[in-house]
C-alpha cells in the first residue's frame, strides 16, 4: 500500500511540473512575440526604463558624477624642415583660441574631472595633392616619411610616468578619407598619380581604460623624430578616445 501511495505521489508531482513548464513556454513564447524580431546573433534590443533613463542623465546621488562618451585631442605642426620632438597638451597659443586644432590644450583637467581612455590616436592632416612624375611624392611621401624614414615614437606623460613609447604605425587615424592612387599611360609626363596619404585606420592602440587621467594633473605627450625633411609643414593630431567623468551638469 505504501509503495502503491508512493507512486502517486510521484505521478502527481510529475504532471503538476508539466503543466508548469507548459504554462511558462506559453507565457515566454507571446512574450518573445511581444518583444519583436531577433537580431543578429539572437538578441533583441533591451527596452530601458525611465528610471535607468533618468539615472544616466543625472544621477541619484547629486554627489556622483555623470559619465558621457569623450574625446581629448590636441595637435602640432611637424615642419618642412624636419622636426626632432613635437610636444602635445602643452598650451600652445594657437591651439588655445582654436577648437578645431584643440579641446584640450592646456593638458589639466577641472576639478572633480577624470578622463579614462580607451583608445588612443593619432592622424597625419595631409591633403591630397597631384603629381605628373613616377615616384609618388608630397602628401602621400610625407606620411610614408614620417612613418618610416623619421621613424615617430609617441609616448604619453603623467605624473612623473611615462606611458607606450611605441612606434606611430600602432595609434591609427580614427577614420575619414581613404587614399586614392590613379596611373596611366606610358611615360613621365602621362603617369598622373592622386595621392591622400592617409594612414590606416586601426581602431587605435587599446588602452581600455587602463590609464585614468585625475582632475588638476598635467599630461604631456611627445612625438620624437629623427627630423627627417618633408615637402610641407604638416599637422599631426593625437587623440584619446574614452569616458569623461564630471559633476552633474
Amino acid at each position: 500500500m505504501q509503495r502503491r501511495w508512493v507512486t502517486v505521489l510521484r505521478v502527481l508531482v510529475a504532471v503538476m511540473l508539466l503543466a508548469a513548464w507548459a504554462h511558462v513556454t506559453a507565457s515566454t513564447g507571446h512574450a518573445a512575440l511581444a518583444a519583436g524580431p531577433l537580431l543578429l546573433g539572437g538578441v533583441r534590443p533591451l527596452a530601458k526604463s525611465y528610471q535607468w533613463l533618468r539615472d544616466v542623465v543625472k544621477p541619484a546621488n547629486s554627489g556622483e558624477p555623470e559619465s558621457i562618451p569623450h574625446v581629448l585631442f590636441d595637435t602640432q605642426t611637424y615642419l618642412q624642415a624636419g622636426q626632432a620632438t613635437l610636444q602635445f597638451f602643452q598650451s600652445t597659443a594657437a591651439n588655445l583660441s582654436d577648437p578645431t586644432l584643440s579641446n584640450f590644450p592646456t593638458g589639466n583637467l577641472e576639478a572633480y574631472n577624470y578622463f579614462e581612455i580607451h583608445r588612443a590616436f593619432m592622424y597625419i592632416h595631409s591633403v591630397p595633392n597631384t603629381n605628373a612624375t613616377v615616384a609618388i611624392t608630397g602628401a602621400a611621401s610625407d606620411v610614408e616619411i614620417i612613418h618610416k624614414t623619421a621613424r615617430g615614437i609617441l609616448t604619453f606623460s603623467m605624473a612623473g610616468k611615462s606611458y607606450f613609447g611605441f612606434g606611430l604605425a600602432f595609434f591609427g587615424r580614427p577614420g575619414g578619407p581613404v587614399p586614392i592612387y590613379s596611373s596611366y599611360g606610358t611615360g613621365t609626363v602621362a603617369n598622373n598619380v592622386i595621392t591622400a596619404g592617409e594612414t590606416e585606420n586601426n581602431g587605435g592602440f587599446p588602452v581600455l581604460g587602463n590609464i585614468v587621467i585625475p582632475p588638476m594633473q598635467q599630461v604631456k605627450t611627445t612625438l620624437q623624430f629623427n627630423s627627417t625633411a618633408i615637402s610641407a609643414d604638416t599637422r599631426i593630431t593625437v587623440a584619446y578616445m574614452g569616458v569623461l567623468h564630471r559633476p552633474v551638469r
